[in-house]
């Protein structure tokens, strides 16, 4: 294998380690195996001054079989500067206006021809070997999905916090009810990306649908975890996060829950469950709407379960939050002969408190 630190352009004067002046091991991929092509692509706006280092931590992973591919929104700054300076390692890249995250990463999915798929933004980074670990692991044709763990980072690239992720539930409805998706860390089959399609509606969310859609068409035992760590996500005071905040006037939190909010919404839509939809639909405050499509082969009965189980946790919640007036809206649509048997005893206690205190003079 052909090292490419000594090839890529040299790093600025004070940048040093990781991804600047170390690099994986090209050797470890001696291995009597064929590497999958890995299809990555960095959907990119005005992200210049990180965009380098995710460029880097991509390109030096050595990976023998990768396709990399960065969509850039017209950026105003010097990410395009950057871009051309690794031109010759990048398999595509553009640079023209779009319509945010989602949109970018749809039209690097379109030139993606990779077996194993995903996106990494361009103020996020791999860590060393992570190429290396997801594509052994999507060497067995079993695998359709890799998960591993992330670093929470700040923009000096300090670690704030680490991240394994919840482990898998027990059973596919309770993983998509209650398990977030660490996303840089997460690859899927390019076929079953390309399939369910990344929703350009959706700017929060758009990866947890993925993993909604493939649960309900996979099983665990399809899915290789490792507790190791391959990606660092990035927050600072530009990350999408902040800057969403600050345009619409909407706290990140709530932004993000209610387009979740909707996501099952739209589910409860597909399955015909009318109460669920309706009163999702009174708690929902995003002004986005999409078109939810359910995926060819999904389970319907362990959508349905996930949708049950999804309203419960979300009315627990809303109970401990003192939000009773729209917790109790909830509790009025939960059935409890919908819960397993071992959950009923709770997702009772649950309603009957939310009921209770909807009728006490705070409310």
């Amino acid at each position: 294998m052909i090292s490419l630190l000594k090839k890529l352009p040299k790093p600025p004067i004070n940048k040093i380690n990781w991804p600047w002046t170390e690099e994986t091991d090209p050797n470890i991929y001696n291995l009597k195996v064929e590497w999958p092509k890995i299809s990555i692509v960095t959907p990119s706006f005005n992200q210049g001054q990180f965009i380098e280092e995710t460029i880097r931590s991509i390109l030096l992973q050595n990976y023998p079989n990768l396709e990399y591919i960065i969509i850039d929104g017209g950026s105003t700054d010097n990410t395009v500067e950057v871009i051309k300076k690794y031109e010759p390692w990048i398999t595509f890249w553009v640079s023209e206006a779009d319509k945010g995250q989602s949109d970018a990463i749809n039209k690097g999915l379109k030139q993606s021809t990779g077996e194993i798929f995903n996106w990494i933004n361009s103020d996020d980074c791999l860590l060393p070997q992570a190429l290396f670990k997801v594509g052994k692991a999507f060497t067995d044709s079993k695998t359709q999905m890799f998960i591993a763990g992330s670093h929470l980072i700040d923009s000096e690239r300090n670690v704030i916090r680490k991240n394994y992720g919840r482990p898998l539930q027990s059973t596919e409805a309770l993983t998509i009810a209650l398990n977030p998706i660490n996303q840089p860390s997460t690859f899927f089959r390019t076929m079953f990306v390309k399939q369910s399609k990344i929703s350009s509606n959706l700017h929060y969310n758009m990866d947890y649908e993925l993993w909604v859609k493939f649960f309900c068409r996979y099983t665990l035992k399809e899915v290789c975890k490792e507790k190791t760590y391959i990606a660092e996500y990035r927050i600072h005071d530009e990350s999408k996060t902040n800057l969403e905040s600050d345009r619409t006037g909407i706290a990140f939190e709530k932004a993000f829950t209610s387009e979740k909010i909707l996501i099952f919404k739209k589910l409860a839509n597909a399955l015909e469950e009318e109460k669920i939809e309706y009163v999702l639909d009174k708690l929902c405050v995003t002004g986005s709407d999409y078109d939810f499509i359910l995926p060819d082969g999904c389970k319907k009965d362990i959508l349905r379960l996930a949708l049950y189980l999804y309203v419960y946790e979300l009315s627990r919640k809303l109970l401990y939050a003192k939000r009773f007036a729209e917790g109790v809206l909830l509790s009025r649509i939960i059935e409890v002969e919908n819960y397993p048997t071992y959950m009923q005893k709770d997702v009772l206690h649950v309603k009957r408190k939310l009921k209770i205190n909807s009728f006490l003079p705070w409310v």
